[in-house]
């Protein structure tokens, strides 16, 4: 019954014991061709969140209308409505990671914590021009007297202390992301106070926005 080569080796095998042939699992090596750049990229700009004092925070990539319209209703045309939700607190896809990192920071306060230092990396989903999209994003938030030397931790916080440690906090990051040349100016935005707000503008570019939340919040 020999016909080919695997014949002669099962006879081969068979004459010997099939239990004396070894363990072995079989060899095959593999070359990924994938692009690791938005990996490591990703990896390096957690860590440089978490050496600035910041801890990660994750939230659901949905969440309800009355959230969104609580911190911005300016953009309800572009947002991506699930069809049939689960329940309404969980009827659109965010936009914007700003809303639920609030309402975590608010969870800690409530909490009577002194200071709270959060950021979280996802994604965020618009229907603009009718044509779903996503794209990752950063979001950074806190409240209290972080970054200060213990003796000076009752002293009150104002909204220019705290815009000047969060500046430099995003210059840092951008800094050790080696992502080029970052410049602050004035700019307007619906959840954040008149004066206290700062568009984010890299290479020539506006990239984000920070400021002081406004207490109609």
């Amino acid at each position: 019954d020999l016909e080919r080569e695997a014949d002669l080796v099962e006879e081969i095998a068979r004459l010997n014991g099939l239990d004396a042939i070894p363990d072995m699992m079989p060899s095959a090596p593999s070359v990924s061709n994938l692009d690791e750049t938005p990996f490591r990229a990703k990896k390096q700009l957690r860590a440089i969140c978490l050496s600035l004092g910041f801890t990660e925070a994750m939230h659901y990539s949905f969440l309800s209308e009355r959230e969104l319209d609580a911190f911005d209703s300016s953009n309800r045309e572009e947002r991506l409505v699930i069809p049939d939700p689960v329940s309404a607190e969980c009827g659109v896809m965010r936009p914007s990671l700003l809303a639920q990192l609030y309402s975590s920071l608010g969870r800690n306060a409530s909490y009577q914590a002194e200071s709270a230092m959060l950021f979280e990396m996802g994604k965020v989903f618009s229907a603009k021009g009718g044509t779903p999209t996503e794209e990752e994003r950063l979001s950074l938030g806190f409240f209290g007297p972080v970054g200060r030397e213990s003796l000076r931790k009752r002293a009150p916080l104002g909204e220019e202390e705290a815009l000047s440690w969060m500046k430099g906090a995003v210059e840092r990051i951008i800094s050790g992301m080696h992502a080029g040349k970052v410049i602050f100016q004035p700019a307007e935005r619906a959840a954040f106070e008149k004066g206290a707000t700062l568009a984010i503008i890299l290479n020539g570019r506006e990239v984000g926005v920070m400021g002081a939340v406004t207490p109609k919040m």
